[in-house]
């Protein structure tokens, strides 16, 4: 009787041992489950911020260098006049360097939040390369407007239009160079969801 009080205890045991064993395997399976749903989500909520924040600087810097454009072809009008000596305050179309303005709160916030890496490969290469081009842009610019603010504090004169020009020719061939870098990134995000206020 001894042996059969103990068989049945040891019976007993063992199958609430396998029991809660497999309860709390099933738990951590459904929290390891739900924890990879909640990445995968974030991940693709990254991916749309990045795709909108790409498609926010493409159409910014696209008004931005039609004003470049527009500019560049009003000293050129004024270039063609022969024994001209304008300035550029003297330019209709002139409204101050306006530099670009480029977001990249989202691929940074994607880096320190580790979403990026989850990325395809060739997607996040493609991600960093734009953006690392967009900040090479940005230093040249800030570079510029430096120097010309510098410049013009130690000139007694107005500058003339060919050191704008020089400037926005510049920014503009860059600025199209970003933009083409910009349209190849976009087929492989996903559409931009947001509205840009200008």
């Amino acid at each position: 009787m001894f042996k059969k009080l103990k068989s049945i205890q040891w019976r007993e045991l063992i199958i609430q041992m396998v029991s809660v064993s497999f309860g709390v395997l099933f738990a951590l399976w459904i929290n390891q489950w739900r924890e990879d749903q909640k990445e995968k989500k974030d991940q693709g909520h990254a991916l749309q911020s990045i795709a909108n924040e790409i498609a926010f600087n493409k159409q910014f810097l696209s008004s931005r260098l039609d004003y470049y454009t527009t500019v560049l072809h009003a000293i050129d009008s004024l270039n063609s006049i022969p024994d001209i000596q304008s300035h550029y305050t003297e330019i209709a179309e002139y409204h101050g360097l306006r530099p670009p303005f480029l977001r990249r709160s989202s691929f940074d916030l994607g880096l320190n939040t580790g979403m990026i890496r989850h990325f395809d490969y060739e997607l996040s290469d493609d991600i960093s390369t734009i953006y690392a081009f967009q900040d090479f842009f940005l230093n040249v610019v800030e570079m510029q407007v430096s120097a010309y603010i510098s410049q013009t504090s130690n000139s007694k004169k107005n500058q003339v239009p060919d050191e704008i020009y020089e400037i926005f020719k510049d920014w503009k061939t860059m600025g199209e160079e970003l933009i083409g870098t910009y349209e190849i990134i976009s087929n492989r995000l996903p559409s931009a969801n947001h509205k840009m206020n200008q």
